[in-house]
C-alpha cells in the first residue's frame, strides 16, 4: 500500500504545474497577481509573521521546480520543512523526509544531518515521540561520526529541547551542556545560536529547581543577546529571571526584573511581550497583597491579549483577575471573570489551565452559597485531572511501545545489513582468490619457459667450453676452498675471543650486583628488626597505659557508686538528701558509661582490640544485660519482653558484643518514658541472625537518624539522663570489625527499632579477624 501524501504535497504538485503553465508563459501577469495576494495577506492578518512564512513557502516551492542538482533540491526541502514546522507539521514531516532521501546521495553529510534534525523535531511536534527521538539520535550519531563541529552542537540542542518538552530535564541538561561546548569550540562567533543554548539551559535548570544556575545562564543570555534581534533576548532573560524570583518568593527582585522586561518589550513594540510583562506584574502584586495594583496590571494585560486574539493568554488573564477579586472577597466581580476564563480556556483545549480556572470558579461559587454549581465545577475539574493522568499514561505506554518496535526493526535491519556485508565480503574474497590463482599459474608457466631456455643456453656453453673450463674450474675450486678455510678459521678465533671477554664481564657484573644486594638486604633486615622491636615496645606501653587508665578510673568511680547505694539504704538519713543522692547516683552512672564508651572507642580507633571470635549463646548476653540494668528498669517502671531464641548461636567477640547490646538497651531505657515497654527478639535469616531491640520511646526524626553516626546530637533522656552521643557510633565500629551491621529505624513519638546483624555460628572454619 502506498503511503498517503499530505494535502500540502498535493498542493506542491499543483504549484509546479501552475509554474510551468502560467508563470513561465505570463510572468508580468503572475507578478501583479502575486503582489495583490501578498498585500491581501498582510492586511488580513495584521502581523508580518504569517505573511513571511507564506511568502517563504511560495518562494521555495517555485525554486524547487527549477532546481537542477540534488544539493539545491535538498537545501530547498530543508527550508520548506523549516517553514512548515510553524504552520503544518505533516507537511514539515513530508518535505524533511523527501530532503533526507535526496541528501543521502550527497558526499557531504552536513545537510543530511540537518534534515534528520528537522525531521525528528517535526515528528515530535506532530505527536510521534518515539520516531522523533530515534531520528534525532541517528542525527547525533552521524554528527559525531563524520563531523564534530557546529552541526553537532545544533543536534545536541535539538535533543535537549526534545527532552525538555517531554518533561525529562535530567536527560536534557547534558545535551544542552554538550551543545554549549561544541558551540564555544567550533563556532564561537555565532552569537544567535549561543543565545538559544543559554535560553535552553536556563529553562532546564529552572525546571530542575537549580535556580541560581538558571539565573547565571539567563544573565549570560542577556549579555550575549544585547545587540541581537533588537535586544529581544534581553527581554526574554528578564521575564524568565522574574519568574524564578517569583518562585523563590523574592518579590522585590521579581518586580524589578518584570519591569525591565516590560520596558524592553515596549521598546521592541511587542504587544505579546508587553502582555507577558503586565501579566507577570499582576501575579507579583497579587502575591504581595497589593490587590489594586494587581487589578490594574491584570486589566491592562487582558486588554492587550484581547487585541492579539490569543484565547489561551486571554483565559489566563481572566483567571488571574478572578483570583484577585476572590482574595478581596468581591465575589460579584470575581464570578464573571471566572466564568469567562473557563469558557475561553475550554475552547483552547488547554486542560491544565482549564482545570485551574474551574477550581477558582468553584471556590467563588462556594463563597456565594451556590453549592450545586460549585460541586459541578469541582467535578468537572476532577474529571479533567483524571483525563490528564490517563492521557499521560497512554502517551508513555505508546512512547515505550513505539521505541521498542523501532529498536527491534533497527536491530533486524542491522542484522540483515551485516549478513549482506558478510556475503559481499565472502564473494569479494573468492574473486580475489581466483584472480590470485590465475596470476600464480601464469607466473609459473612463464618461469618454466624461462628455465627451459636457460637450460638450453647453458648446455650449449658447456659443450663449447668443456675442455678449457674443466681445468680452470678445478684450479679455481682449490684456491677458493683454501681461502674459505682460512676465513672460517679467523672468524672462529674472533668469535671465541669475543665470547670469552663477554662471559668474563657478565660474571664480574653479576658478582658485584649480588654482593651489593646482600649488603643492602642485611642493612634493611637490621632496620626492620629495630623498627619491629620499637613498635612492640610502643604497643606494650600503649596496652599497659590503657589497662592502667581503665582500672584506675573505673575502680574509684565504681566504689563511689557502691558507697552511694549503701548510703541510700540507710533508713535514718534526712529526706532532703534522697533526691540529692539519686541525682548523684545518676551522674556517677553517666560518668562510668562515658568512660567505658570512650575507652572502647579509643581502643577501636587505635586498633587495640584483638578480636576473639567464638560461638556465643545469644540469650545469655541479653539476659545478662537485662540483669545489669534491672534497677534502672524498675526505677522507670518499664516492661521488658525477652523473646530471644535460646537455641541460637552467633559468631562474635563476646566482650564487644556485650558492650553493643548494653549500649543499645541503655539507650532504649534512657529514651522510653515511664510505663513504656522494650521488646528484645531474635530472627534467623539464612546464615545471618538479627537481634531486634524495639521501644516505645520518643523516637527520632529522619534528620537525626542521618547524623546519628557522623555528628550525633546529645539529647537528654525522658527523666533527664545525659550522655555524649558516642554509644551507637562505637557499636557500629565494633560490629563492622566482626563483619556485622547496625541499622536504626525510628519515627518521632513512634519509638525506635535497632537491628543488629551478625553471622550465625557454623562448624566450618572461619578466618580470624584482628
Amino acid at each position: 500500500m502506498k503511503e498517503r501524501l499530505p494535502l500540502s504535497a498535493h498542493i506542491g504538485v499543483a504549484l509546479n504545474a501552475f509554474y510551468k503553465q502560467f508563470v513561465l508563459q505570463r510572468p508580468k501577469t503572475f507578478l501583479m497577481i502575486f503582489g495583490l495576494y501578498l498585500l491581501t495577506m498582510q492586511a488580513g492578518y495584521g502581523q508580518s509573521r504569517t505573511y513571511n512564512f507564506v511568502a517563504s513557502i511560495t518562494k521555495y516551492r517555485l525554486a524547487l521546480a527549477t532546481a537542477k542538482t540534488n544539493a539545491e533540491r535538498a537545501q530547498i526541502y530543508f527550508h520548506l520543512a523549516d517553514n512548515y514546522s510553524v504552520t503544518n507539521e505533516d507537511s514539515a514531516v513530508y518535505f524533511a523526509s523527501q530532503g533526507v532521501v535526496v541528501a543521502q546521495k550527497l558526499p557531504d553529510k552536513h545537510l543530511l544531518i540537518n534534515l534528520y534534525g528537522e525531521l525528528g523535531r517535526s515528528y515530535e511536534s506532530s505527536g510521534k515521540i518515539s520516531e522523533g527521538l530515534a531520528i534525532l539520535k541517528k542525527a547525533e550519531q552521524m554528527s559525531q561520526q563524520f563531523y564534530k563541529d557546529s552541526t553537532t552542537a545544533l543536534i545536541q540542542l535539538m535533543l535537549a529541547n526534545f527532552y525538555t518538552k517531554q518533561g525529562d530535564d535530567k536527560k536534557a541538561l547534558p545535551k544542552a551542556l554538550a551543545a554549549l561546548r561544541y558551540q564555544e569550540k567550533y563556532s564561537p562567533d555565532k552569537k544567535l545560536f549561543q543565545c538559544k543554548i543559554y535560553n535552553s539551559l536556563g529553562i532546564i535548570n529552572t525546571n530542575l529547581k537549580q535556580y541560581q544556575q538558571a539565573i547565571y545562564y539567563f544573565d549570560k543570555l542577556r549579555e550575549t543577546g544585547a545587540t541581537i534581534l533588537g535586544g529581544f533576548y534581553v527581554y526574554l532573560a528578564a521575564i524568565n529571571v522574574s519568574d524564578i524570583y517569583l518562585r523563590l518568593n523574592a518579590f522585590e527582585k521579581a518586580e524589578i526584573a518584570a519591569k525591565q522586561a516590560l520596558a524592553k518589550a515596549s521598546e521592541l513594540k511587542s504587544n505579546r511581550g508587553i502582555g507577558f510583562g503586565l501579566g507577570q506584574l499582576a501575579e507579583i502584586m497579587y502575591k504581595t497583597n497589593h490587590y489594586q495594583e494587581a487589578i490594574e496590571y491584570g486589566k491592562q494585560a487582558l486588554q492587550i491579549r484581547q487585541q492579539l486574539s490569543d484565547k489561551r493568554l486571554i483565559g489566563l488573564s481572566l483567571t488571574t483577575l478572578a483570583e484577585i477579586y476572590l482574595a478581596l472577597h468581591q465575589y460579584d466581580l470575581a464570578l464573571p471573570y471566572a466564568n469567562q476564563g473557563v469558557d475561553v480556556l475550554r475552547a483552547t483545549n488547554d486542560r491544565i489551565n482549564t482545570r485551574h480556572a474551574l477550581e477558582i470558579q468553584a471556590q467563588i461559587l462556594e463563597k456565594t452559597n451556590d453549592y450545586r454549581a460549585a460541586l459541578t465545577a469541582y467535578k468537572t475539574a476532577k474529571a479533567l485531572n483524571d483525563s490528564l493522568m490517563n492521557v499521560d499514561n497512554a502517551r508513555e505506554v505508546s512512547r515505550i511501545q513505539g521505541t521498542f518496535n523501532l529498536e527491534r526493526k533497527q536491530n533486524q535491519i542491522e542484522l540483515l545489513n551485516k549478513n549482506l556485508a558478510i556475503q559481499n565480503l565472502q564473494g569479494a574474497q573468492r574473486q580475489k582468490q581466483l584472480l590470485l590463482l590465475n596470476q600464480v599459474n601464469a607466473a609459473s608457466e612463464l618461469q618454466n619457459q624461462l628455465l627451459v631456455k636457460k637450460q638450453q643456453l647453458n648446455q650449449s656453453r658447456l659443450t663449447l667450453q668443456a675442455v678449457t673450463a674443466k681445468r680452470q674450474q678445478a684450479l679455481i675450486n682449490q684456491q677458493q676452498s683454501q681461502l674459505a678455510f682460512a676465513r672460517q678459521q679467523r672468524l672462529l678465533y674472533l668469535v671465541i675471543l669475543v665470547l670469552l671477554v663477554g662471559l668474563i664481564a657478565l660474571i664480574s657484573y653479576f658478582f658485584r650486583r649480588e654482593k651489593k644486594a646482600k649488603r643492602l638486604l642485611h642493612a634493611q633486615k637490621e632496620e626492620l628488626q629495630q623498627t619491629a622491636q620499637a613498635l612492640a615496645e610502643i604497643n606494650a606501653v600503649k596496652d599497659k597505659l590503657f589497662s592502667l587508665i581503665g582500672h584506675d578510673l573505673r575502680s574509684p568511680i565504681a566504689s563511689v557508686k557502691t558507697n552511694i547505694r549503701q548510703i541510700r539504704k540507710v533508713d535514718d538519713q534526712p529526706q532532703l538528701l534522697l533526691p540529692l543522692m539519686g541525682r548523684l547516683e545518676k551522674q556517677v552512672d553517666n560518668v562510668l558509661t562515658l568512660l567505658t564508651n570512650l575507652l572502647d572507642w579509643s581502643m577501636i580507633q587505635l586498633k587495640g582490640f584483638q578480636l576473639q571470635l567464638q560461638p556465643i549463646h545469644l540469650h545469655e548476653i541479653t539476659e545478662e544485660t537485662i540483669s545489669q540494668v534491672s534497677e534502672l528498669i524498675q526505677q522507670k517502671q518499664l516492661v521488658v519482653i525477652d523473646q530471644v531464641d535460646k537455641a541460637l548461636l552467633i559468631r562474635a567477640d563476646k566482650h564487644q558484643f556485650r558492650a553493643v547490646v548494653r549500649n543499645v538497651v541503655g539507650n532504649a531505657i534512657k529514651f522510653t518514658p515511664p510505663g513504656g515497654y522494650i521488646r528484645i527478639q531474635s530472627v534467623r535469616q539464612g546464615e545471618t541472625i538479627e537481634l531486634q531491640i524495639s521501644d516505645t520511646g520518643i523516637g527520632m526524626s529522619a534528620e537525626q537518624i542521618d547524623t546519628l553516626f557522623q555528628s550525633p546530637q546529645v539529647r537528654a533522656g525522658t527523666t533527664g539522663e545525659t550522655g555524649v552521643g558516642l554509644g551507637l557510633r562505637i557499636c557500629r565500629d565494633m560490629l563492622d570489625q566482626q563483619g556485622g551491621s547496625l541499622h536504626v529505624e525510628s519515627h518521632p513519638k513512634g519509638g525506635t527499632r535497632v537491628r543488629i546483624r551478625l553471622a550465625a555460628f557454623s562448624e566450618k572454619p572461619q578466618p580470624v579477624l584482628s
